[in-house]
């Protein structure tokens, strides 16, 4: 769950030497713009606390941070999949309308041409191919390609996603 007032950009993936400095898990196209940000926040046992970022580098298609508050690679590995945040005004203003977060996705429910609403986003994979939603139906998981051809509106006020779903994607076999 995201905390009012911030944006979710990744989490810690691994650690990077023996120094503290880790592997971003990227949830974001704004890398750049993270890269020069000099705060990050860190969920940690439910509080939000400021990580000032000592060193970043860009590393592949993700980053790798130095923060100051994390001091060497055990405790990188004991932090490994705290989720990371910016504040949400920082965010909003670094991108454009169009631009949307994977977890502005979360939650929001899936509402089909033909069948209402089916579900609600549980969570957005990231896959080398194409992204992902994972949609909740009951107790039924259904993934839904996030393309175009099948998402056609994203309605941030009203928190849905208008869909076209293909015939039978959301048939389950018994």
């Amino acid at each position: 769950m995201t905390p009012d007032g911030y944006r979710r950009v990744g989490y810690v993936l691994k650690p990077h030497g023996v120094d503290g400095s880790f592997v971003l898990y990227c949830e974001t196209d704004l890398l750049d713009w993270l890269l020069r940000q000099p705060v990050v926040f860190a969920q940690v046992d439910g509080e939000m606390r400021p990580w000032n970022l000592e060193k970043k580098r860009r590393f592949r298609e993700t980053a790798i941070f130095r923060a100051a508050e994390v001091q060497n690679r055990d405790q990188v590995t004991r932090l490994r999949g705290t989720p990371l945040f910016v504040h949400d005004s920082d965010a909003l203003a670094a991108s454009d309308d169009e631009f949307i977060y994977n977890s502005e996705l979360v939650g929001m429910a899936l509402v089909d041409d033909q069948m209402g609403e089916v579900g609600q986003v549980g969570s957005v994979l990231d896959l080398p191919g194409q992204t992902l939603l994972q949609v909740n139906r009951g107790t039924a998981t259904y993934m839904v390609p996030f393309v175009h051809a099948i998402v056609y509106q994203i309605d941030r006020d009203q928190q849905k996603l208008r869909v076209r779903l293909p015939e039978g994607l959301m048939d389950v076999d018994g």
